[in-house]
């Protein structure tokens, strides 16, 4: 099954997974206690790892990149519950300026939260106090010698850079993590609220007369970006039905290419991504002439900012934003809504109770708006 094929049947699995989760057969979730019962919590999580939790978490540490944002999207109780960080999310790691392309960090103020550097620094990790620990570790190996080295549950967490907000991986994440804090039903609310979005955003794909050729630029990825930081791999593009002309590489990660392959390639819309748009915009402006002789959104003007994508993760919360925003660009009559009432609801539902407002956002990650380039 090619990625395309995979990402259309999406929404089945997704509803699939939902009924199993409901019987209690979600394979990766092993509940040990009865209705009645609050003792010990039995999990295993991504990794295939069987851990006890305690009867209620009260205070976890969060290490590498998705883990903390999987975590606020519960809310403030479980923000609040966070006792320690790694230093990219504590703002002393990579560039200082890039901090809230992480839309997370605006939604809830993690600042004063312990910052314990990383994985391997066990005495700060203890001194939290923790009782269970939250990794985006790939290793079983690496993650057990957290676990042995610290003497605190350790859950791993998937919150791949490639796994995308409609798909299997990240619903596992959820339901995990909710789990782990004791919020069932807040994970299936958001899981709800998700469903319901992809759902419209298939409506609108299915009114639509025309197709357009897109990229997406602008993109960025272990500490790269640029005009030429692409993906052929780009949700907002696969739920819209426009055509990506970029293949997929890189396992569904950004990758670079070059101005000779987006020359060769074409497109009818550029989408450049607010991490690097002002990196972007040099290069473009180098490259303007040459762009313009094949690339027919030079031509015409069609070129759109977008939000982070990629900052220490997905922003999954922005995929959906991106995606309503560019389906309006491409068909207003079939994405027929207001673009920033849509991002509106989509913060609430992703970030209950932060008050973080799309002004917030667009003053850090830029406005979702056509170009003047």
């Amino acid at each position: 099954m090619n990625h395309m094929q995979r990402k259309t049947t999406v929404y089945v699995v997704i509803a699939i997974m939902a009924i199993a989760a409901v019987s209690g057969a979600v394979y990766y979730l092993n509940d040990d206690r009865s209705d009645n019962d609050s003792g010990p919590l039995t999990v295993t999580d991504v990794l295939g790892r069987t851990v006890t939790l305690p009867a209620e978490v009260t205070k976890i540490v969060c290490l590498s990149a998705g883990s903390v944002r999987l975590v606020t999207y519960f809310g403030s109780e479980a923000v609040d519950r966070i006792v320690g960080i790694d230093s990219y999310d504590a703002g002393t790691t990579a560039n200082p300026s890039n901090y809230d392309m992480a839309t997370y960090r605006l939604a809830y103020d993690l600042r004063g939260i312990a910052n314990v550097g990383s994985e391997d620094n066990y005495k700060d990790i203890i001194a939290t106090g923790a009782q269970v620990i939250i990794t985006s570790k790939t290793s079983a190996a690496d993650v057990e010698t957290i676990q042995t080295n610290t003497g605190i549950t350790v859950v791993a967490v998937s919150a791949d850079g490639s796994i995308d907000v409609d798909e299997a991986g990240f619903e596992q994440d959820i339901r995990l993590v909710g789990q782990v804090l004791g919020m069932d039903a807040r994970a299936q609310t958001l899981l709800d609220g998700i469903a319901a979005l992809g759902q419209e955003l298939s409506d609108c794909r299915a009114a639509m007369q025309t197709s357009a050729t897109c990229y997406v630029g602008g993109m960025f990825y272990f500490m790269k970006g640029g005009l030429y930081m692409t993906t052929g791999s780009y949700y907002p593009f696969v739920v819209t039905g426009a055509t990506n002309t970029m293949p997929d590489s890189n396992n569904g990660n950004p990758y670079q290419t070059d101005k000779k392959a987006l020359m060769e390639a074409g497109a009818d819309y550029l989408f450049i991504d607010g991490m690097t748009l002002t990196a972007s915009s040099a290069t473009f402006a180098a490259d303007r002439a040459d762009l313009s002789t094949t690339v027919n959104a030079v031509q015409d003007g069609n070129i759109y900012a977008t939000w982070a994508y990629k900052y220490y993760g997905t922003n999954w919360e922005n995929e959906l934003v991106n995606a309503f925003f560019i389906g309006a660009v491409l068909d207003p009559t079939a994405f027929s809504y207001d673009v920033t009432e849509k991002a509106q609801a989509i913060l609430d539902l992703f970030f209950p109770d932060a008050g973080l407002t799309v002004a917030a956002v667009a003053a850090q990650q830029g406005e979702m708006t056509q170009l003047a380039w």
